[in-house]
């Protein structure tokens, strides 16, 4: 880390005065949260700036995250993608979003195969680091399937906004039914966990993302009942399906989130805005009058 940086400073170009930060934000001390100066640097220094060295500091977060063997490099370069995306604004979230490997077309966040054979500790967190690299592509997919970003900064929705009021009926069943796809997705959490501070670090700001994607589930939950009307069999059915599923879906995610209570900030109150047993039977039964 140290010569790499060494080099990118010596170069004193546009470039390196991306590429140092990012080096610093990812360095390999497993001991350390990746260096909030660094982070700030990017987010609000490089941020600020123009979708050409945004553009530029994604690539090479990107391609330090696909070259790195190291899950401590890999654990951090997702930290901050995961941080630019929530706090980076539209120009990081446009950029990470469609960022794609040109040799595959695919999402370079695609870490299935991703493996540290150092240690036993680096074998359990490689674990991690491939669940969290999912996570976030998930995240992105449903967020482009909403159209906007649910994230750390999002207030919190108003369920009679014209976003979700004004949806045609087709694709609000569609993004009922992205959500509960992305929490079910969450609620699997804790089977690849590792107890480590950075992959602590990491599952805080997965749960905030969690808090924030059941805020808008259950604003889409809370129209179902006025759209009774304007829903086919079919349609009825697939959500009916969801709901079905939803109560133990629910179940799941408070015991997450009281498992996560120690790493959690205050600013994620799951319990307040739980669908109830009682709302999930009156829901169903309108479903089942349209079938």
């Amino acid at each position: 880390d140290q010569w790499s940086s060494a080099i990118a400073k010596s170069q004193h170009n546009q470039v390196s005065l991306a590429l140092v930060p990012v080096l610093r934000a990812t360095n390999h001390d497993q001991e350390m949260l990746p260096d909030e100066a660094a982070v700030a640097q990017i987010i609000v220094g490089i941020g600020s700036q123009s979708r050409v060295r945004v553009s530029r500091c994604v690539q090479m977060i990107m391609g330090r995250l696909s070259k790195t063997h190291s899950w401590v490099v890999a654990l951090k370069c997702l930290i901050l993608i995961h941080r630019c995306l929530c706090e980076g604004g539209f120009m990081f979230q446009d950029q990470i979003s469609f960022h794609r490997e040109l040799s595959s077309g695919r999402n370079c966040l695609n870490m299935s195969n991703f493996k540290d054979r150092d240690s036993a500790l680096s074998w359990s967190a490689s674990g991690w680091v491939r669940w969290y690299a999912g996570f976030v592509e998930k995240w992105i997919q449903t967020s482009r399937m909403l159209g906007l970003f649910f994230n750390c900064d999002t207030v919190r929705s108003d369920c009679e906004s014209d976003h979700i009021v004004a949806l045609p009926t087709a694709n609000f069943v569609t993004q009922f039914m992205c959500l509960h796809e992305f929490l079910q997705e969450a609620s699997m959490a804790m089977d690849s966990f590792v107890d480590h501070l950075l992959v602590k670090e990491s599952l805080k700001l997965v749960m905030i993302v969690v808090g924030r994607a059941y805020e808008e589930l259950q604003c889409r939950f809370k129209q179902i009942a006025a759209r009774i009307s304007m829903l086919t069999r079919s349609e009825a059915a697939n959500l009916l399906q969801v709901c079905e599923r939803l109560s133990s879906q629910t179940m799941l995610l408070t015991h997450l989130f009281e498992v996560c209570s120690d790493v959690m900030d205050d600013n994620v109150r799951f319990k307040e805005i739980l669908i109830t047993d009682y709302e999930l039977l009156n829901v169903k039964t309108h479903l089942k009058s349209v079938l």
